[in-house]
């Protein structure tokens, strides 16, 4: 059966993106450091990338071992399209920390962005090492295994992602789509009516209507 796809590189930055990164508490007693630090979390979140790398890049030269700096100026630098810094800035925060379990996850994003994706998968199987409940690289991880056409891990991560939040309604289209194209239309059906089940009850009419769509037509 021809896969149905979404695009990979779109799917994993929502996935592995901004989820909030939290401003510093009691600003009046951060050092120079961490002042800059809290502002680049800030523009972040707004969608400044080019002043959260500028707030970012203040407070490295700050403190050189700042770990969080480098790694969320990565991903600033991977969410403007900069990939070959965002993965430096991983690389760093990995030097520093080699357990910062962010850093692998958003290297292992960054690499998927390039079409390297046994890289990713790499990288997405070392941050499961550190956390075997990152919830985001189980599901990363099926997108790319999905992209090779490796249906059935694609399935066990995207189950894996499900078993720890059985709100996830991206992972259950993912798993939906993942069925059909090895060849499963029941359990693509059901996977994609969950889906839209969840995408409905979340208030996510897009995700709602693309899983309607897509279960119209795989239907026999």
């Amino acid at each position: 059966m021809k896969p149905l796809h979404y695009a990979l590189a779109a799917s994993l930055m929502v996935a592995t993106g901004i989820t909030g990164l939290p401003a510093l508490a009691f600003k009046a007693a951060l050092s120079p450091a961490q002042a800059e630090y809290s502002q680049g979390a800030d523009r972040l979140n707004s969608g400044d990338f080019a002043g959260a790398i500028e707030a970012f890049t203040q407070a490295v030269e700050l403190d050189p071992n700042f770990v969080e700096a480098y790694c969320d100026r990565g991903l600033a630098y991977a969410l403007a399209g900069n990939i070959q810094s965002a993965i430096a800035g991983f690389e760093r925060a990995i030097e520093l920390d080699p357990s910062h379990v962010d850093a692998y996850a958003r290297w292992g994003t960054a690499l998927a962005t390039q079409k390297n994706l046994q890289g990713a998968i790499a990288k997405f199987d070392q941050t499961l090492a550190i956390d075997p409940n990152f919830i985001d690289a189980y599901f990363n991880r099926g997108l790319a295994h999905y992209s090779l056409r490796n249906y059935q891990a694609a399935i066990a991560d995207f189950t894996a992602a499900i078993d720890r939040d059985s709100s996830f309604a991206r992972a259950f289209g993912r798993r939906g789509l993942a069925h059909y194209a090895a060849g499963n239309r029941p359990l693509a059906i059901a996977d994609l009516q969950q889906a839209a089940t969840l995408f409905q009850q979340q208030g996510d009419t897009l995700g709602y209507q693309q899983s309607i769509e897509f279960m119209q037509m795989i239907q026999p």
